[in-house]
């Protein structure tokens, strides 16, 4: 009886460490994401720029 319940916590123990290191790599994961996304918005923002500016003096 006692060793299963040993057990139990070892398990309980471990699942607790996982969903942890889980949490820290979606976290992470989250970071990058976000920072992608944002950096690839700041360069099209930059090339859009460009392009409009282009047509502007073609149209001129």
């Amino acid at each position: 009886m006692n060793s299963s319940t040993e057990e139990r916590n070892i398990l309980v123990s471990e699942i607790c460490d996982s969903f942890e290191q889980l949490m820290v790599e979606t976290r992470e994961l989250s970071s990058n994401i976000s920072y992608t996304f944002s950096n690839n918005f700041k360069f099209s923002e930059r090339t859009n720029k460009k392009s409009s500016e282009k047509f502007t003096y073609a149209s001129k």
